[in-house]
């Protein structure tokens, strides 16, 4: 009787950036490209999509938007200001964190959540607004649309879910990165002027029990 086995796709190493650099750099024509592999080729199981926006000041600097923390001390308005003013009416509240302090500078992240049919207006945006990487994380993109999805691999031409990418008790063995259940796939695309693709991809094998 055959037993369940995996054949598991892991790009490339967290060593080197985890990703893909894709070979169309376009944020448009890269998603869209996107789109009809994960239209043919995947059943989604999980979509998040989120506009990211990085930049460094000196420690206790307010945002635009924020200057009630210190209502005497403004940033002073630039490319980074313009996006938030025009993503939160879009997307709403975003989410803000402190990523890291380096050489007396903070670099923080603003998180936007975008619904899918939104994400032409997030690439518009994008595409409105090229800002320079920020100062303490260069080839590091100041703007960002990341996309991630958990999916299942279908048959392109039959439309079918390949067979046995779940089994019992599969959801408790996670897969080698970020916590993936053994026998999902994952892609995980960053949008910008470092296009990037991150892509973990887990085919069933199907092993007769006397092969060791």
């Amino acid at each position: 009787m055959p037993r369940n086995a995996f054949i598991v796709y892991d790009g490339l190493p967290v060593s080197s950036g985890g990703a893909h650099r894709l070979r169309e750099r376009d944020p448009v024509r890269a998603w869209e490209q996107l789109t009809r592999f994960l239209d043919h080729c995947c059943k989604s199981l999980s979509f998040r999509c989120r506009l990211l926006l990085y930049e460094t000041f000196p420690p206790n600097v307010p945002v635009r938007g924020l200057a009630k923390l210190q209502p005497k001390v403004r940033r002073p308005d630039g490319p980074t200001a313009d996006v938030r003013t025009e993503a939160t009416p879009l997307f709403g509240k975003p989410q803000r964190r402190k990523m890291m302090q380096l050489d007396g500078k903070e670099t923080f992240e603003e998180e936007w959540v975008v619904d899918r049919d939104l994400i032409p207006a997030a690439l518009q945006l994008l595409a409105a607004h090229p800002i320079p990487d920020p100062e303490a994380l260069p080839n590091f993109p100041a703007l960002v649309l990341g996309i991630g999805t958990h999916f299942f691999i279908k048959d392109p031409q039959t439309g079918r879910v390949v067979p046995g990418q779940r089994f019992e008790g599969c959801e408790k063995f996670e897969g080698p990165m970020y916590g993936i259940p053994l026998g999902e796939s994952q892609a995980y695309v960053r949008l910008s002027s470092h296009t990037a693709c991150s892509l973990i991809l887990t085919l069933p094998l199907v092993v007769p029990r006397d092969v060791v």
